[in-house]
């Protein structure tokens, strides 16, 4: 039996949103991601910026990984 040991994602690197609210910063952040090819994303809980602490930031690392139909079964298993 043959088994791609490859890892499946990509990792793309970090993204970080702002805005005036959680929400709103997720949102940035998850469209920053999306315009960087990611499919998936690990985002933090949201936090005050320091230096103005009126916008809110969600900083997150992105992924690319293939849709599972592409990534099951591995070449060779069948």
């Amino acid at each position: 039996m043959v088994v791609n040991a490859e890892p499946r994602c990509k990792k793309l690197g970090v993204v970080e949103g702002v805005g005036g609210n959680a929400d709103s910063a997720r949102v940035d952040a998850l469209e920053r991601a999306a315009e960087r090819g990611a499919t998936h994303a690990r985002l933090e809980p949201a936090h005050p910026d320091l230096e103005d602490g009126m916008t809110i930031v969600v900083t997150g690392t992105v992924f690319a990984c293939p849709s599972s139909d592409e990534a099951f079964p591995p070449d060779g298993y069948r």
